[in-house]
């Protein structure tokens, strides 16, 4: 489908009112803020200390330190993402502003993503702005500083989760309220996160020796919904680990990437049907 001049225009038009909006609450403002400061105090403390903490050099002390806070910020991407994906789209329907945004002429699933996009692009900022920070206050404590690439992948393997729980916060979001759609979506992110911790390691075979009724719904969300635990584990293990790569090559590859692919598309499939039947 052709974009015309005027769709993108106002696509374009939306995003910014997402990023505005998101900045009006305040809520990331906050939290760079509170990051910044809780950085600095974290390099301050370091280099009060001196060049040895228990025998250990000032630079795995800091590697460490700041290893255990991105592991922190990390933990908080399903929570920031749900409330501020929840948030956004209801609040255009507590505004009153959805149903002026509907009649625009862009299609129902390009107003839904172009929030999402916006959403999306302000929570992976917050990330990358923690990330550069700690690398610059390491830099500051040492000569240099390891593991720049781990922690861009961190990155974007957190993306992804982000992105994913804002298409689940965001799609509820447009049946329920705001408090009912983030605690619609921790249910769901639990479901999803206990259906990898049951089936990840064990065989078939093993799975249905003590398969019980619990394991019909926690197959069917390891089946038919991304493996965001598996994400999620892979980027503690790239923050606080000395050897993330060994975590790496226990993934199977080949069957992981497919279904991230296939889970997250048919994922947006299904909120692109939901959206053409719903009557707003």
């Amino acid at each position: 489908m052709n974009i015309s001049s005027l769709q993108k225009q106002t696509i374009k038009a939306i995003l910014k009112d997402t990023i505005k909006k998101e900045l009006r609450s305040k809520t990331l403002i906050v939290l760079f803020v509170v990051t910044s400061l809780s950085m600095y105090l974290m390099y301050q403390v370091i280099k009060t200390v001196g060049g040895s903490v228990d025998g250990l050099p000032i630079g795995v002390v800091g590697n460490l330190t700041f290893n255990i806070m991105f592991w922190g910020i990390n933990s908080l991407a399903i929570i920031i993402a749900t409330i501020l994906g929840a948030g956004s789209i209801r609040s255009d329907f507590k505004e009153k502003i959805s149903y002026t945004l509907l009649t625009l002429p862009i299609p129902r699933t390009a107003y839904f993503y172009t929030r999402i996009l916006g959403v999306w692009i302000m929570s992976v900022a917050y990330y990358l702005y923690s990330f550069v920070l700690g690398i610059l206050f390491l830099t500051y404590l040492q000569k240099g500083v390891g593991g720049v690439w781990s922690y861009l992948t961190a990155l974007v393997l957190s993306s992804i989760v982000i992105f994913i729980v804002l298409n689940i916060s965001s799609f509820i979001a447009l049946y329920l309220g705001q408090l009912w759609s983030v605690f619609s979506t921790f249910i769901i992110v639990i479901l999803m996160s206990v259906s990898w911790g049951r089936f990840s390691t064990v065989n078939v075979q093993e799975a249905m020796t003590a398969f019980n009724g619990f394991d019909i719904i926690r197959g069917f969300f390891y089946v038919f919904t991304p493996h965001i635990s598996l994400y999620s584990d892979l980027v503690s293990a790239l923050l606080i680990n000395d050897q993330p790569m060994i975590e790496f090559q226990k993934v199977n590859w080949l069957f992981e990437v497919p279904h991230l692919i296939l889970t997250t598309g048919l994922m947006v499939f299904l909120i692109r049907l939901a959206l053409k039947k719903k009557d707003f």
